[in-house]
C-alpha cells in the first residue's frame, strides 16, 4: 500500500501480461493466460472479470461482494513482521490452537493464536492438502515445537486392528483449555472411529469442541476482532518521521506465516442472492473457520504478566528487507 517504508522507497508498478518479456512469460504461457482471462469468446463470471483486470491487464481488482470489507480487513494494517522467532513464543501469552478438518476438500488446517493484554496475534498457520490424520497430527505437534511420545500399541475394541497410541508432551507451547476442533468433525465417523478418537490416538489428546453456532453468529465475532479503530495508534507501524500510524485492530497476523488466511479473507465473497448463510461456500474458508472458532471461544489474556512483546527489529538486504 506504499505505507511501510522502513526498508526503502516503496512505489507502485503496473505490468500487464502482453508487455511482460517472453523471458519471464513464454509465448505459450501468454496464449494460455489470454484464453483464461481475456479472450472475449470465453464465458466468465463477474468475479473472473474483476480478477482479469489484475491478473492479465495489470490493474487493481475491485473488492465487490467481499465478506470482509476495508473497515474489517486491510493487509497493510493487520499483517505485521513476526514479533518473535517461531521457536520462541512468549510463555506469558495465552495460547489457543484450532483445527479445521475438511474431508471433501482434502484440507487440514491448524491455526495458532496468542492473546496478550491488549492485542492478539495469529502467529502460525498450517494448511495442508491430501494428508492423513496420522501425518497431520504429527505436523501439528512438531509445528508447536512439542513432542509426540509413544505410549503403547493396543487392539481396537471392534475391529481388532492394532494401533499405536501417542500423547503430546507440551514441553514448549501449552494451550489454554486444549485444542479446538469443529464440533461436527469431532463426532464424524471414519473407519469405525470418530475423528476425536483418531486425533487422540496420534497425540492430540486435549481436543474440545469448537462452537457449532451458525456463521451469522460466529463471523461477526471474528469481525469484531479484525475491525480497525482509526482513532487508535498502530502499535508497530510508524511513518517516515517515526510517528505511529493511525488504525488499530485487536487481531494481527504474522507476515509470511499466515499467508493462506490472507489469501482466503481477500477473496471470500458474500453468499450469492438466494443462497443460505453469509458466505459463498465455493470460496475456500478453512483458515477463516479456524479464526471464527477461536473468536467464538471468548479468548482473553489469562496470564499474570502484562507486558506486550517488543517488536523484533529486522535488518537485511536493502532491497527486500530480508
Amino acid at each position: 500500500m506504499g505505507h511501510i517504508t522502513q526498508y526503502g522507497i516503496v512505489s507502485r508498478y503496473g505490468l500487464n501480461v502482453e508487455d511482460t518479456p517472453t523471458e519471464i512469460v513464454s509465448k505459450k504461457r501468454r496464449k494460455a493466460l489470454f484464453t483464461r482471462w481475456a479472450d472475449p469468446n470465453m464465458p466468465r463470471s463477474d468475479k473472473d472479470e474483476r480478477a482479469a483486470v489484475a491478473r492479465f491487464f495489470g490493474g487493481w481488482e475491485e473488492g465487490s461482494g467481499l465478506l470482509f470489507d476495508s473497515d474489517v480487513w486491510q493487509r497493510n494494517i493487520h499483517v505485521i513482521n513476526p514479533l518473535w522467532d517461531d521457536k520462541s513464543t512468549p510463555d506469558n501469552l495465552t495460547k489457543w490452537r484450532v483445527i479445521d478438518y475438511a474431508p471433501r476438500a482434502g484440507v487440514n488446517v491448524c491455526a495458532w493464536f496468542a492473546v496478550g493484554r491488549k492485542y492478539a496475534v495469529m502467529y502460525r498457520l498450517l494448511y495442508e492438502r491430501n494428508v492423513e490424520i496420522v501425518e497431520f497430527a504429527k505436523m501439528v505437534i512438531e509445528a508447536s515445537h512439542n513432542e509426540q511420545v509413544f505410549d503403547e500399541a493396543r487392539p481396537h475394541e471392534i475391529t481388532g486392528s492394532v494401533h499405536k497410541h501417542y500423547h503430546e508432551n507440551q514441553c514448549r507451547e501449552v494451550f489454554y483449555g486444549g485444542t479446538l476442533l469443529d464440533s461436527r468433525s469431532m463426532s464424524q465417523s471414519l473407519q469405525g472411529e470418530t475423528l476425536e478418537e483418531i486425533y487422540n490416538r496420534y497425540g492430540i489428546n486435549d481436543l474440545r469442541p469448537a462452537s457449532g453456532q451458525c456463521d451469522e453468529i460466529q463471523i461477526p465475532r471474528l469481525k469484531d476482532w479484525l475491525k480497525i479503530d482509526f482513532t487508535e495508534e498502530h502499535p508497530w507501524h510508524k511513518d517516515e518521521a517515526g510517528k505511529p500510524r493511525m488504525g488499530c485492530p485487536k487481531l494481527f497476523l504474522f507476515d509470511g506465516r499466515c499467508d493462506d488466511f490472507v489469501f482466503e479473507i481477500e477473496g471470500l465473497q458474500k453468499a450469492l442472492p438466494g443462497a443460505s448463510g453469509m458466505l459463498n461456500k465455493k470460496d475456500p474458508h478453512h483458515a477463516i473457520d479456524c479464526a471464527k472458532y477461536w473468536a467464538s471461544d471468548s479468548p482473553s489474556f489469562m496470564g499474570d504478566i502484562e507486558e506486550e512483546p517488543e517488536v523484533e527489529e529486522r535488518r537485511g538486504n536493502r532491497w527486500t528487507g530480508y
